[in-house]
């Protein structure tokens, strides 16, 4: 027995020093992507997705493929429509293992890449999540993106960057891979958080100071600040969207700001002050997987109240009753509910909509769920 402990200290040893020294990521060209060409005050609308990966089953025959080919086929199909959204953004984890291109072939290129026209690739923006790192058990975080920069050409082999569209700015970040030190020390960016806080104070804040006609801000990472309204799931993503509302603060809170993450498989919409100022709260917006597994009742379960709830779900309960008070199937309906497969839809103008496209499979098509505006 003590030999056997002995075998997996030393090996969670092992892939602690593996994991943060040899697989630390290069450095990256902080460049501004400038791929798109807008108006300063032009309407537009852009689609939001995530989490589409392979999951994980002791039966193997369970893949979502077909919620993951539906989602496929109507982003498709709205970018070829007769008003397309302006570009696309992916928030991370397209495969279970980013290395593998067998997986990048049968559940993201076969299915939607290979038909898009390259003025329809270099309008898609990715975000990396921690599976593009994943390479194998053992080497969990320690794949170098290569099949993630080979999809990507028009993202420069950035791993956080950023682009102006409207009177909106974009930045996406990386939030890093998963590894030893999740299971040591809980959820964590895990690589390279230092160096793009860095970024963030001395060149982008700088120079979106300088954007006099921008007035929303949408910030985008793969991993969430919080899993539900309760459950602070990640302090380091909590403290990047605290810094924004800092910035804003010194800016006479003239941004809207929106937060788009995924990891957590289920769609929700938390509004929070992440830096307690008790000024403009942040909408975090997780986006309901687009073919991974579902885990939104893994989370929503330990919800007690209403009260507990996010605006999605909250919004599913108050159409359910009648009165004010618990009812409680109702309550347990909408907190277990796990079937949340989708999109976000985002309509940027005077105003910022938000619509919520669930795909339900017994009725063999998209609904709008749940929207919002600010």
């Amino acid at each position: 027995m003590q030999n056997l402990l002995n075998l997996i200290c030393l090996i969670c040893f092992s892939l602690l020093i593996f994991t943060n020294s040899h697989c630390k990521p290069k450095p990256l060209k902080k460049t501004e992507l400038k791929t798109l060409e807008s108006l300063p005050n032009q309407s537009f609308s852009f689609l939001v997705l995530g989490d589409s990966q392979n999951p994980v089953s002791k039966n193997p025959e369970v893949t979502n493929q077909p919620e993951r080919v539906a989602i496929f086929n109507k982003i498709y199909e709205e970018l070829n429509s007769r008003n397309p959204p302006d570009f696309v953004v992916h928030v991370g984890d397209f495969t279970e293992t980013g290395s593998s291109s067998k997986e990048w072939k049968k559940y993201f290129d076969e299915i939607f890449w290979d038909k898009l026209s390259e003025e329809q690739k270099n309008k898609f923006f990715p975000v990396v999540g921690n599976h593009e790192y994943k390479d194998h058990f053992f080497n969990y975080g320690g794949y170098d993106l290569k099949k993630y920069y080979q999809h990507f050409p028009h993202i420069q082999k950035n791993r956080y960057y950023f682009f102006r569209y409207g009177n909106s700015i974009f930045i996406i970040l990386d939030s890093g891979r998963n590894g030893i030190m999740k299971v040591i020390g809980g959820e964590r960016w895990q690589n390279g958080i230092e160096e793009q806080i860095d970024w963030l104070k001395k060149e982008f804040f700088p120079h979106l100071s300088k954007q006099n006609e921008v007035e929303n801000i949408f910030l985008i990472f793969h991993k969430p600040a919080y899993a539900t309204p309760e459950y602070l799931r990640n302090k380091q993503s909590a403290k990047v969207i605290g810094m924004f509302e800092d910035y804003n603060s010194t800016q006479n809170d003239k941004f809207k700001l929106t937060v788009f993450n995924g990891h957590i498989h289920t769609f929700s919409h938390i509004v929070k002050d992440f830096n307690n100022d008790g000024k403009k709260p942040t909408d975090q917006f997780t986006i309901g997987t687009a073919g991974g597994k579902q885990r939104g009742k893994k989370y929503f379960k330990k919800i007690k109240t209403v009260e507990g709830l996010d605006l999605y779900r909250k919004s599913k309960y108050y159409q359910g009753i009648e009165e004010d008070g618990i009812d409680k199937e109702i309550f347990d309906k909408v907190r277990f509910d796990s079937e949340i497969f989708g999109y976000l839809e985002v309509k940027v103008g005077e105003e910022i909509e938000f619509i919520f496209h669930r795909l339900f499979t017994e009725r063999d098509g998209f609904i709008r769920n749940y929207e919002f505006r600010k």
